[in-house]
């Protein structure tokens, strides 16, 4: 049986979250929550001196660059010791491409510039192909710092290796949408195209949101659910208008059309509002598997607006600068507390079941190396947040056995997706098995 809802009309069909009320009594004793993962990437490694909590296990302490996770330590386990053995070469240099592209595939990449590339698939596409088209997108990959494919991008790998997490073959990677806007109309599709052309100039000239469309049917819906799921529906549906509204006022749908995000844009205001969209992308069953990179590959930003210019890339190169290395703490808080805004923005989301979307999923976050200045890929920056409907251990400080490797950890979350799942990539055990 068909549980999904939408609102739709002419212009716009808009998927909503499971509201059990207004389900048949026969679907609701069966009803559960599906379970997501998520991944999130940031560029140019992270020194451990102020990630690494001193306490290992439950209730462990929150050194600085995790300040932010505080409201959310109690589901958020900070993982010390896994490597990614795939992106280890030392015939070559490009251990950016290497890390990155070998990122969530855990396969060694081929060497090169051009269109021959070979790698793995990525644990999210594994995960995606095992859920056999549940949703209306199997996948979701989203960017905020833009960037083609073609070309060399670092030591003589391509940069496809470089822009891309998800790779749905050996040769295909999966571009990420790096404007919001068009990620927004992904998850939340309208069709204006199928609208007659005066029709459609007059609704982008007045610029109408995608929920007037349909406003009367939410009330309709409203009326007959119960008091649980209209909170629920009010929620969910004021949370996509506020997100329209923000995308807007970064830089979005203009009266002729769509206009680039700002390239001085607030990168804070991006960076959450590509955490609402996910959120509201899973919630909605939109997809279960997503990823995000908050920066390319050896990124060479500036983060001016956190008061340290300059290329991020060439500070990670720090030698051991102690100035250098205060400016990579600074950009490292800024990027796990995005990661934070995304956990809790899961865990305040409700599921189906009454719990919380973040008790039904999986959040890894990490980088390609280690620390920018040597370049190793041991001992990687990991973070898991989430319970993965019971799967996880949550809120620990867990340390795993020497030669413990990242795709163990992804073996792990892909069992709990499909228990037939042995193997992944050059994993060996599941996570369950490496811990010290």
């Amino acid at each position: 049986m068909n549980r999904r809802l939408f609102l739709r009309s002419a212009a716009a069909a808009i998927a909503l979250p499971a509201l059990p009320s207004l389900l048949p009594r026969a679907a609701r004793a069966d009803l559960s929550a599906p379970r997501r993962l998520l991944f999130v990437y940031v560029p140019n490694g992270i020194p451990l001196t102020h990630f690494r909590p001193a306490r290992i296990g439950a209730d462990y302490d929150l050194p600085p660059l995790l300040a932010a996770l505080a409201p959310v330590a109690d589901r958020t386990s900070v993982l010390s010791g896994l490597a990614n053995p795939a992106a280890m070469d030392e015939t070559n240099n490009g251990d950016h491409a290497r890390g990155t592209g070998s990122f969530l595939t855990c396969t060694p990449i081929r060497y090169t510039a051009g269109v021959d590339l070979q790698n793995g698939v990525s644990v999210d596409q594994v995960a995606a192909a095992a859920q056999g088209g549940e949703t209306p997108l199997p996948s979701l990959q989203l960017g905020l710092e833009p960037g083609g494919n073609t070309g060399s991008c670092n030591a003589g790998y391509s940069c496809a290796y470089t822009r891309n997490l998800a790779w749905a073959d050996p040769a295909t990677p999966l571009p990420n949408i790096t404007d919001l806007n068009v990620a927004f109309q992904r998850v939340f599709p309208q069709a204006d195209a199928g609208l007659p052309p005066e029709v459609a100039a007059r609704r982008a000239a007045m610029r109408l949101s995608i929920l007037d469309t349909v406003t009367a049917q939410a009330g309709q819906l409203a009326a007959r659910a119960s008091a649980d799921d209209r909170a629920k529906l009010d929620q969910y549906l004021t949370a996509v208008r506020d997100l329209e509204l923000r995308l807007q006022a970064l830089g979005g749908q203009a009266c002729g059309g769509p206009l680039p995000v700002p390239a001085d844009a607030d990168l804070t205001s991006q960076a959450r509002a590509a955490a609402d969209l996910i959120a509201l992308a899973v919630q909605c069953d939109q997809t279960r598997f997503v990823t995000l990179m908050l920066g390319n590959s050896g990124s060479n930003r500036s983060f001016d607006f956190l008061g340290v210019p300059g290329s991020h890339h060439e500070i990670s190169h720090h030698q051991g600068d102690p100035v250098k290395l205060a400016q990579l703490d600074t950009i490292a808080a800024w990027e796990i507390a995005q990661f934070g805004y995304l956990v809790e923005a899961l865990a305040n989301t409700v599921d189906v079941d009454g719990a919380s979307v973040l008790d039904h999923s999986a959040v890894f976050f990490s980088s390609e190396i280690q620390d920018g200045n040597d370049h190793t890929h041991t001992d990687l920056p990991v973070l898991l947040a989430g319970g993965l409907g019971g799967a996880l251990r949550t809120g620990e400080h867990l340390v795993v056995r020497p030669g413990a490797r990242v795709s163990e950890c992804f073996l792990s979350l892909l069992q709990a997706i499909d228990p037939t799942q042995t193997t992944f990539g050059d994993s060996q055990r599941p996570l369950t098995e490496i811990l010290a």
